[in-house]
């Protein structure tokens, strides 16, 4: 799976289950995906969402729904201006200032 690396470090939106590799009942460690300690079920079925323009389950798919969810109108969208480019110390852009990143 894509968790195998180090799962602590993954965020995982789960839709399929986790499954019994060896079919015997019971929740193996290398079989409990997301280490939450239960054996998580697969949806039934997809279901009709308010996104549709992505596959059912896609990250997509997930993150149009957890928007619609929390912030369905524009009234209450996320609306937080973002750092002047100027200010900005995460992303180096000497078209807005000097070079703080590699030093002469």
């Amino acid at each position: 799976t894509f968790l195998s690396a180090n799962p602590a470090l993954f965020n995982r939106v789960d839709f399929w289950g986790e499954p019994d590799s060896n079919g015997d009942g019971v929740l193996d460690a290398e079989e409990d995906l997301n280490k939450n300690g239960i054996r998580d079920g697969a949806l039934p079925e997809p279901f009709e969402g308010f996104a549709n323009f992505a596959s059912f389950g896609s990250e997509q798919d997930a993150l149009a729904e957890y928007l619609h969810e929390f912030f369905p109108t524009a009234a209450n969208a996320f609306n937080q201006p973002d750092t002047d480019p100027t200010l900005d110390e995460r992303i180096q852009n000497l078209a807005f200032r000097e070079d703080t990143v590699i030093p002469e």
